[in-house]
């Protein structure tokens, strides 16, 4: 009731203008409220769409009013217009014009049927005869012969067919496009007979319509009304439409009505304004913890006292309304399947736990953000929710969030709770972990404990730990713990030292002993019969150059083979070289004062010609350390490390023994092919573009585990992992 006086007398005083230009502001505050109190279960969903504002009244000539405010004004109207007796529209308009919300539920419900009736008709026709209504209906209004034009005593009738219409929209019934089609066709046959005086001389696409009416207004398309707002726009119709009870004791949950009352006061406080969260100094919240209770768990809900009650047994009594409104929650989301997960939550946001504080200091950060969002958005964007539509602007006012505030636990058994032999202390400590992966600007401050030795001496050490949240981190599915030494990139990285992969190192011994000329050219290098250029900037690839040595410059020196080598890289990689210092590495001691040299043949005297233009030294790598230098022609593919398929040779395997893959395998590849769409390519059996599998649970079990467990699985959730696997097997 207090927000009721409080809004209503605001927006009152203010003129239309104003109103429209400041809603979208004030409805980013009051349904950020709203969807919080919705998130902690104090209302149900029904509450909500009472509660919610339109971000934007653009697609309206009227301002668009909580539905709670504007709640039985439709019906009352109706009634009103039906015991209407007199012959002009004077008294009826004045009466409606009177309360500004019921003006406001009028002229909104019938441009907001307007705009839906004709997204949702596809034929010309149909849209035509809709628009001819309504452009009857106007025109009787601005020339104040409605009375005269249609009868009043038509309207419940009509206003009823108008809530069936709008529950039909909001139905996911499989035969709901064939009722939407039978109201449509019931509510043009109540306007065109019962309220349109004479509805039977109207315009011959409606003659028509009589004749056959089975034909007319059936096709439609109800995909738009998928969309977010659209399905906003038809539960307010539906709540104006539907609800002839007065609204004033929504919500009913005396914690929300407090909530409600205080931000309406809040409103009229005499505060100064705030800065700019740009501006605003940062600011820190310290919670000291020790052992108490984070999350309740199962056990903890459902261990009965010695009077046979339970935790769980008691919350649900006291908190019968939450909880009612909590499986509403589950169920309007779809998280059934977290149920057991989201009760220990439910729960612990009633009790006496860090679950509860934690949220509740999580507010200011969460109000930081809106603010931040409202200072930067203009107003396009605040014409939807932030969260919502403007992720961009969403993920800029966070990191200015994060910035300003932080929320600091300090939990000094933080680090022995990790390893304590007592499960309720490993839970705590994993739940502590769950909060700092869901809050970004939480933060964990504790004493680490760790072991030193000095001078043959073991001794504790004790150090100062601050850990950050928001970071996916400690995911002991993903760590190994206790090794002595871990194979990474084919080396062995051990507390010794790094070593190269033994395998590899077998691998290059096991390299034949070359027995002819061109094996022996292989395992040494191409380095007398080619030049080879890798251009690099700050040690990453840029490109690679090579050319094949004339027989006549194959006979030259290695010497002049190098120098050849510089100037054609030269020529090559002139563009990004020209008005850049670089260095050249080769392995030829030599080349590295061949400026200072005498010239020896007119090729060299050519090139050191080309090399005046250019800024560069010359550093020597010897050979055995200049690994670039001809590494691509040497016999490497021989000591590669390369992923067996595995599970591809098991497919194979299996197939051939699967006796009706086995026979379509067969026919494919004699080119009898059962049906259009499988084929053999590289010995395995597809159908259309999916490698078809026998039905066997070792096969589906050794998939799941290479897409999802495996080191190139990836971890990737259910639902990711289920779509990658079908994308790809039959």
């Amino acid at each position: 009731m207090a927000f009721l006086l409080c809004l209503a007398s605001v927006w009152h005083d203010l003129d239309e203008t104003y109103e429209r230009n400041n809603i979208s502001y004030f409805s980013q505050f009051w349904n950020e409220f709203i969807n919080s109190m919705r998130e902690e279960d104090l209302i149900s969903d029904r509450d909500r769409d009472f509660l919610l504002i339109p971000y934007s009244s653009t697609h309206v000539s009227v301002i668009q009013w909580p539905p709670f405010l504007l709640a039985s004004k439709i019906p009352i109207a109706v009634d009103m217009a039906k015991d209407y007796t007199k012959k002009t529209d004077d008294d009826l308009y004045k009466k409606i014009r009177s309360d500004g919300y019921m003006f406001s539920a009028v002229i909104e419900c019938y441009e907001t049927l307007k705009d839906i009736i004709l997204k949702l008709l596809l034929d010309e026709d149909d849209r035509l005869a809709v628009s001819s209504i309504c452009a009857k209906v106007e025109r009787s209004i601005r020339e104040e012969t409605f009375v005269k034009e249609f009868k009043m005593s038509g309207l419940p009738s009509l206003i009823d067919k108008f809530g069936e219409f709008v529950t039909e929209l909001q139905s996911e019934d499989g035969k709901r496009q064939s009722k939407i089609v039978n109201v449509l066709q019931d509510i043009v046959e109540i306007i065109t007979q019962d309220v349109m005086v004479d509805g039977h001389l109207f315009p011959q696409t409606l003659q028509e319509y009589h004749v056959d009416r089975r034909q007319r207004f059936v096709n439609i398309d109800t995909s738009f009304t998928g969309n977010e707002s659209v399905m906003g726009k038809v539960i307010r119709l539906h709540l104006l439409l539907t609800v002839k009870d007065s609204a004033i004791n929504v919500p009913q949950n005396l914690e929300a009505r407090r909530r409600i009352t205080f931000f309406a006061n809040s409103l009229f406080m005499n505060m100064p304004k705030a800065p700019k969260v740009r501006n605003m100094l940062s600011v820190s919240i310290l919670t000291p913890y020790y052992k108490q209770d984070v999350l309740y768990s199962d056990a903890d809900l459902n261990s009965e006292n010695e009077d046979g009650i339970s935790l769980l047994f008691y919350l649900t009594k006291m908190y019968p309304d939450e909880w009612a409104n909590f499986h509403e929650r589950l169920k309007s989301e779809g998280l059934e399947k977290d149920t057991d997960e989201l009760i220990c939550q439910w729960a612990s946001y009633r009790g006496q736990t860090l679950y509860r504080t934690v949220r509740g200091m999580m507010y200011y950060w969460q109000a930081l953000i809106l603010q931040c969002f409202i200072e930067s958005a203009g107003d396009i964007a605040l014409t939807e929710g932030y969260s919502d539509k403007n992720k961009n602007l969403y993920e800029d006012a966070q990191a200015m969030a994060d910035l300003k505030f932080t929320y600091v636990i300090s939990s000094q058994l933080y680090g022995s709770l990790k390893s304590s032999k007592y499960a309720r202390d490993r839970n705590c400590y994993h739940n502590i972990l769950s909060l700092m992966l869901k809050h970004s600007s939480l933060r964990v401050a504790y004493i680490d404990e760790t072991e030193e030795t000095k001078d043959g001496k073991s001794h504790k050490v004790y150090s100062s730990v601050l850990v950050k949240g928001g970071i996916r981190f400690d995911e002991l599915s993903k760590c190994s713990f206790g090794l002595t030494k871990v194979d990474y990139l084919g080396h062995t990285v051990s507390n010794r030292r790094v070593e190269m992969d033994e395998p590899k190192v077998l691998s290059v011994l096991a390299w034949p002993v070359p027995e002819s000329i061109n094996q022996l050219r292989e395992f040494l290098g191409l380095t007398g019969t080619g030049i080879g250029v890798v251009l690099t900037q700050g040690h990453h690839l840029i490109a690679y150059f090579s050319k094949q040595l004339l027989p006549r410059m194959q006979k030259q020196s290695a010497y002049s083979r190098e120098l050849y080598a510089i100037t054609e890289a030269l020529a090559k990689f002139c563009h990004y070289l020209l008005g850049h210092r670089f260095i050249i590495r080769i392995d030829q001691q030599s080349l590295k004062s061949q400026c200072d040299q005498t010239i020896q043949t007119p090729e060299q005297q050519v090139w050191l010609h080309k090399f005046l233009r250019y800024d560069f030294t010359i550093e020597c790598n010897p050979g055995k350390e200049n690994v670039v230098a001809d590494a691509l022609s040497r016999p490497i593919f021989m000591a590669l490390s390369e992923p067996q398929a595995s599970l591809l040779f098991q497919i194979v395997q299996a197939m051939h023994i699967d006796p009706s893959l086995f026979v379509i395998h067969i026919k494919c590849v004699q080119g009898n092919a059962l049906g259009p769409h499988f084929h053999v390519a590289n010995n395995f059996l597809y159908w259309k573009q999916k490698i078809a599998i026998p039905n066997q649970l070792e096969m589906v079990a050794s998939i799941l585990k290479e897409f999802h467990s495996s080191q190139i699985g990836g971890h990737f959730g259910v639902t990711h992992t289920k779509a990658r696997i079908v994308s790809l097997f039959y």
